[in-house]
């Protein structure tokens, strides 16, 4: 297993937090951010549309997928929150996407 690491997600538009993974899990660091994620099979275009954000019911979301996939999250822009953090937990053969 990979160390986890933490993300910065910019508000308002997908992150990739992730690529090539199959098991992973994801948790929101700010408690008042409303956090989304979304999935495609690795190498694909980013998602694009309001209706492929599906809400975290908690603060945490696993995935599991039958072959690698680059997992994405959207942070709920307001007038009070422009950016979030998320800590990625996934498992062997992960590349995770690092600010910096």
């Amino acid at each position: 297993m990979t160390a986890p690491a933490v993300t910065s997600v910019t508000a308002g538009a997908w992150t990739k937090v992730a690529t090539n993974v199959q098991d992973i899990s994801v948790h929101a660091m700010n408690p008042t951010a409303r956090y989304f994620w979304s999935y495609r099979d690795t190498a694909n275009p980013a998602p694009t549309l309001a209706t492929e954000k599906v809400p975290f019911r908690d603060s945490t979301v696993t995935i599991t997928a039958g072959s690698g996939i680059d997992v994405y999250v959207w942070v709920e822009a307001t007038s009070y929150i422009t950016a979030a953090s998320v800590r990625v937990d996934a498992g062997l053969n992960v590349t995770y996407l690092i600010d910096g």
